[in-house]
């Protein structure tokens, strides 16, 4: 065993250090070179696989023109051991047996297999297996929220940005980090820890402008990694997915892991994972693109781009649940409790690095709990309720299709702190094309206008209603009806 100082071969294991300030002059981070200064060999003998050796305490002071920031030990095979096949006793990347860890306890535990709570200060050591991991071990430290300890920010002002950002510690392969802030419908933020030793992960902006005009209907859907990117539905919607794994005999590491040669089934329709067209049915519209599975049933859009599966008495993996959307539905409520979720992930086997890409995180196979925390976004203390978007309820239409020639009633009561401004009304066909743009008439708080449906074309169309008040807030509705 020998104290390293920072040099180039030991650098990738422990991270940027930066320059000392009290030995600036003997600083040797930019040498080719690491300087080691021997304090061993401390173990003699063999060791036993899977046990941690614990020798008795030392004292040594090392004078030396270099700093030291670092032990390094190096493990040496036996010699019945053939140079072809000495790699195998070792993990991943230290096909040398030479491992590094920083200078921060001085009993064998602590280096090879204990984590610290920084928050509680409890120290968690377990058997070593960790140690000797293919895939490696990994700890959050700290996570920030809008550059403060998230554990902190207990409140933030609706328009805020929220932006995440941690701090983790990881050995052996690459890590994946994902950020969720529930229960918005949000797209989950991902960030690879790629380097041993203590990883910064860069500030992620999950929103430009926190948002308390909440929707009382979510999205449900266990087991299921989604992107909602529509939810005009004015009942909520009910999506069946069957998935059966595919397994590979000769490549395990690909079972329980969904991917493209997997058989998937929406709503009774078997995905054609090949086929770049639309497939489905009038009701269920499906599209595939890789393995992302795009879905528009009844006013309502989501992206299925994982699934996880459970195992069967059988052995096999299968996913046999549904996914029900909500009716969005605008609440009045000045302040909303948001969590912001923090997870650690694995990479998937087949998976050499994260390679900037969310795709090689193995959702099943998370490493620890997650971190979560909560904060209560509200309007600004002493600021006017009327920074709040108008509060709009749809009545009308109350049917989800029309007959060509009949008149579509169109019904929203619109309030605000102050008097509404205008409410304007955008109707689509199913080609994107605008087909109506006009103010709905006021009478009171309820707003309407009538649709002639008279010489239109059969299809889909899409509305929207977009009200301001008179501070120039702005609220959005959107519907959809179906003319025949």
């Amino acid at each position: 065993m020998n104290c390293g100082a920072v040099g180039a071969p030991s650098i990738g294991y422990t991270g940027a250090l930066g320059k000392s300030t009290g030995y600036s002059q003997c600083d040797c981070i930019n040498l080719p070179d690491e300087k080691l200064s021997k304090v061993g060999p401390l173990l003699t003998g063999k060791l036993k696989q899977n046990v941690l050796e614990d020798n008795k305490a030392f004292h040594k002071v090392v004078d030396d023109d270099y700093r030291f920031d670092h032990l390094k030990f190096v493990l040496r095979t036996d010699r019945k051991i053939t140079p072809k096949i000495k790699p195998n006793c070792f993990p991943t990347g230290f096909d040398d047996g030479v491992f590094y860890f920083p200078i921060i306890d001085k009993t064998a535990r602590d280096i090879a297999d204990c984590t610290v709570d920084y928050i509680s200060g409890v120290y968690s050591c377990g058997s070593g297996a960790g140690f000797f991991s293919r895939k490696g071990t990994a700890q959050l430290i700290e996570v920030t929220i809008n550059g403060e300890k998230a554990e902190n920010v207990k409140e933030l002002n609706i328009g805020d940005k929220l932006i995440v950002g941690a701090k983790v510690t990881k050995t052996g392969n690459d890590k994946c980090i994902r950020f969720k802030l529930s229960p918005d419908s949000i797209e989950p933020k991902y960030d690879g820890i790629t380097l041993n030793g203590t990883n910064d992960v860069p500030p992620l902006e999950l929103t430009g402008s926190l948002k308390v005009a909440g929707r009382t209907g979510q999205v449900v859907a266990p087991g299921i990694t989604y992107s909602l990117k529509s939810q005009t539905n004015q009942e909520p919607v009910v999506i069946n997915v069957r998935a059966f794994d595919n397994p590979d005999p000769k490549d395990k590491s690909n079972n329980r892991t969904y991917s493209i040669d997997d058989r998937v089934i929406i709503d009774g329709i078997e995905v054609d994972f090949k086929e770049e067209k639309e497939q489905g049915n009038e009701k269920t519209k499906i599209k595939a693109s890789d393995k992302t599975i795009t879905v528009e049933k009844e006013g309502a859009k989501i992206e299925i781009t994982n699934i996880d599966y459970a195992s069967t008495q059988t052995g096999s993996y299968e996913y046999q649940r549904s996914i029900t959307i909500n009716a969005p539905q605008q609440v009045s409520q000045e302040s909303q409790e948001k969590k912001v979720i923090v997870e650690l992930f694995h990479l998937k086997d087949s998976a050499d690095s994260y390679a900037n890409n969310p795709d090689n995180c193995d959702l099943n196979d998370r490493i620890g709990e997650p971190r979560t925390y909560t904060i209560r976004v509200m309007q600004e203390k002493g600021a006017d309720a009327s920074k709040l978007g108008p509060l709009i309820q749809l009545t009308k239409p109350n049917q989800k299709s029309y007959n060509i020639g009949q008149p579509i009633q169109i019904l929203a009561r619109i309030t605000h702190k102050t008097p509404i401004e205008k409410a304007l009304l955008v109707i689509k066909d199913k080609n994107g094309i605008k087909v109506e743009e006009i103010e709905l008439q006021r009478d009171g708080d309820n707003f309407e206008y009538t649709f002639d449906t008279n010489a239109k074309e059969a299809g889909k169309y899409s509305a929207n209603i977009k009200a301001t008040s008179r501070v120039e807030t702005e609220s959005n509705k959107g519907f959809e009806f179906e003319l025949k």
